[in-house]
C-alpha cells in the first residue's frame, strides 16, 4: 500500500475541540490547548499521525505524541478518555471492528455508516484525504527497453 496515498486512511478524534480552552475550576481555568495525537503499533501508523503532527504544529497549534498504543481495543478507549484526540486509521477495518454486521464494500459506503458507528461512542470522523490516482509501475508511453 502507498503509505501517502492512504486512500482508505482517516484521522479519527474525539467530538471534542481540544483546541478549544476549558475553564474547569479544577484547573483554575488554564487549559494546555495541546493535541495529543496517538498511533496504532505499527510504523505506517506512526509515520502518518507525525505527519500530522507536523502539519498541526506549522500551522502553531500545540502538539503532543503517544505512538505505538497498541491496537483498536487499546486505542479507541484512549480517544474516549480522552488520553489523545486524533489517530490515523482505515475506515473499513475501522467500520467492521464497530460494526461487525456492516456490509460496506466500497469506500463510499463506509464513509457512509462510519460517521454512525463513531457517534455511538462520542467519536467523530474527520475528512478523509483525497485520494491519489495509482501510480502506475511502469508507463505506456514508454518505449520497451532493448538489450545491451
Amino acid at each position: 500500500m502507498d503509505l501517502l496515498a492512504a486512500v482508505s486512511s482517516l484521522l479519527l478524534g474525539a467530538c471534542a475541540d481540544p483546541t478549544e480552552e476549558e475553564a474547569d475550576e479544577g484547573q483554575e481555568g488554564e487549559a494546555s490547548g495541546a493535541v495529543t495525537i496517538g498511533s496504532a503499533d505499527f510504523p505506517e501508523s506512526e509515520v502518518v499521525a507525525y505527519l500530522y503532527a507536523h502539519a498541526l504544529e506549522d500551522a502553531s497549534v500545540e502538539v503532543s505524541t503517544s505512538m505505538n498504543i497498541g491496537s483498536r481495543e487499546a486505542y479507541v478507549p484512549a480517544l474516549e478518555d480522552g488520553s489523545i484526540d486524533l489517530i490515523p486509521e482505515y475506515t473499513g477495518n475501522l467500520l467492521f471492528y464497530l460494526d461487525e454486521d456492516s456490509e460496506a464494500t466500497d469506500a463510499d459506503s463506509i464513509n457512509d455508516e462510519l460517521p454512525a458507528a463513531l457517534e455511538e461512542r462520542g467519536l467523530e470522523m474527520l475528512t478523509p484525504p483525497r485520494r491519489n490516482p495509482p501510480t502506475p509501475s511502469s508507463s505506456p508511453q514508454r518505449p520497451p527497453r532493448t538489450g545491451t
